[in-house]
């Protein structure tokens, strides 16, 4: 056949096989082409197992060890990943129709990581070792006053003293360690126990399997195999290894990412894209944090005046604040629950919409008594023999965007004649100094409120006073008695009507001035695609979703 092929082209003239040979180089060229296009028109990528995953973080590790994480840092991203949640082991969770008592159940498959059961006996463990003073544990307060009894080996009943219709809520955070491994240890000596590093015994998705550190001790990596057990807990997760950098400041954050040694990193800065060499994929994720400028009417009485605070919030520009401190990356936030939260509720934000309007504002003044003196430009208004000006102290942490946010809010207000100063404190130090004592008659700061909205420590009245964080001093009976109701539901109803009307209510009485709600930014190379983060309340959410991260993919037939 070959001979009769090498036969046929010799009788071709010259012109002919010009003709023949490019055919048959366009045939071999195109047959690449069409096959490869008739496999992604036949087929579809779909995630694979296998791969690995580096994500950079600016801080350092303390304890992977769930009753000592302080929420809100590394400690609680690692932790969760190694030790599952209570609602993660539970096959079902039950109230006794009043929420002053709750039932859990264990799956039968819930075990920890070298394949023994995981009992009622390790919640309660966990329980006690979080109410233990000498544990020192950031949780101490959410379980204050609830009572863990054994029911069975595979059931735990929870009492307390009054409704709480979020008490799921605590078990989403409520992640049990082995009474087997941390009995022995007293309480006060476990932060210092060499299991807060590297524990022995997991429940989660991913388990220890090494850490690495400099001369001076700083951990500058930290790395978690994928763990079988957790299949009879839950998905499998997609990817097998995932290693953790830690840096000290941003710069080298954004260097390591530059240079290829980390896949992503995760961040509230907005400028955080423009410094990265490479192209990167950004994924704005929508919030359960606010910034809100809270009015201290005790520390100043003028700020008592309805008036004057509907005035303030008219002078404030949001989306200054948006496009020019944020660079885009926020939502406007008129009441005390995020839009986002509103949205997952099926709730538009019906508040009172205060838009940017200084001349508006300026009209509400001088019907309420003020005159502005056309030399300095200021607000007066003469009450008896009393001459009060509109001029106020604004005191904010040093950081970013707070300080800046407090400048977009003093041009604002200076450019009407409101005379406005700031006071930058010590992020480290504005706790114990300025909002414990409610030093201030204008707090810039900002609040988390998760996807169950318990708005209790907010804006209840009885939160006013530290440990509270009721910033304003807010007092509104009927406020209170909305957000009672929220605890003592768990009518879906009942809560999206009473969440809205609270929201128009608090709105209404403008205890602050609600800002922003700034978006989170997940950052990741152009080869990660499988990355989804829907909702951050505190950064560990983004692990809310990691047994569908994926690295690797593979093709199946449509």
């Amino acid at each position: 056949m070959f001979g009769l092929l090498l036969h046929t082209l010799r009788s071709f003239s010259r012109r002919e096989r010009i003709v023949f040979f490019g055919a048959l180089a366009v045939a071999v060229l195109s047959f690449p082409i069409l096959f490869f296009h008739f496999i992604d028109q036949t087929t579809v990528a779909v995630p694979a197992y296998g791969g690995s995953y580096t994500e950079g973080i600016v801080g350092q590790l303390g304890f992977v060890n769930p009753v000592l994480a302080r929420p809100g840092t590394p400690d609680q991203d690692v932790t969760s990943l190694v030790f599952a949640s209570v609602s993660d082991i539970a096959q079902s969770i039950k109230h006794n129709g009043d929420m002053t008592s709750w039932d859990v159940r264990l799956k039968d498959g819930a075990v920890w990581q070298d394949g023994t059961p995981i009992t009622s006996d390790d919640i309660i463990f966990t329980v006690r070792t979080i109410q233990d003073k000498n544990t020192a544990s950031p949780l101490e307060t959410d379980w204050q006053n609830i009572t863990a009894a054994r029911v069975s080996e595979r059931e735990v009943s929870f009492q307390m003293p009054t409704p709480y219709a979020f008490f799921p809520t605590l078990l989403e955070n409520l992640r049990p360690i082995p009474k087997k491994i941390f009995a022995p240890v007293d309480p006060a000596n476990i932060k210092i126990s060499a299991y807060n590093l590297q524990p022995p015994l997991g429940s989660g998705p991913y388990a220890f399997a090494d850490i690495q550190k400099r001369a001076d001790g700083f951990i500058t990596s930290y790395t978690l195999t994928r763990a079988p057990s957790y299949a009879t807990i839950g998905q499998r997760p997609y990817i097998d290894t995932l290693t953790f950098k830690f840096f000290q400041n941003d710069q080298a954050l954004t260097h390591a990412f530059n240079y290829g040694e980390i896949d992503g990193f995760g961040t509230f800065d907005p400028l955080a894209p423009d410094a990265l060499r490479i192209k990167p994929i950004t994924r704005l994720v929508p919030t359960g944090k606010y910034y809100a400028l809270f009015f201290n009417q005790a520390a100043r009485p003028t700020l008592a005046d309805l008036a004057v605070r509907h005035a303030l919030t008219l002078s404030t520009n949001r989306q200054d604040i948006i496009n020019n401190i944020l660079h885009g990356d926020a939502q406007p936030e008129y009441g005390p629950i995020p839009p986002a939260i509103l949205s997952s509720l099926g709730l538009n934000d019906r508040s009172l919409a205060t838009n940017f309007d200084p001349t508006q504002a300026k009209s509400i003044l001088t019907a309420d008594g003020w005159k502005q003196d056309p030399q300095t430009n200021l607000w007066t208004k003469q009450t008896g023999k009393t001459i009060d000006t509109l001029s106020f102290t604004i005191k904010t942490a040093d950081a970013f965007p707070l300080r800046d946010i407090a400048q977009v809010i003093k041009q604002n207000w200076e450019s009407i004649g409101i005379q406005t100063n700031i006071v930058l404190v010590d992020p480290a130090t504005i706790n114990d100094s300025i909002i414990r004592p409610r030093n201030y008659e204008m707090l810039l700061f900002g609040n988390i409120v998760t996807k169950n909205p318990d708005i209790f420590s907010f804006w209840h009245s009885s939160q006013q006073f530290d440990p509270g964080l009721n910033f304003s001093l807010y007092q509104n009976p009927a406020v209170d008695k909305m957000i009672t109701t929220l605890r003592t539901t768990d009518d879906q109803n009942i809560i999206a009507t009473t969440i809205d009307t609270l929201q128009n209510t608090i709105a209404k009485d403008m205890p602050a001035i609600f800002l922003v709600s700034p978006d989170y930014l997940y950052i990741t190379t152009e080869r990660t695609p499988g990355i989804t983060v829907p909702f951050i309340a505190l950064p560990v959410d983004r692990f809310a979703t990691i047994a569908s991260w994926y690295v690797n993919t593979t093709r199946i037939l449509k």
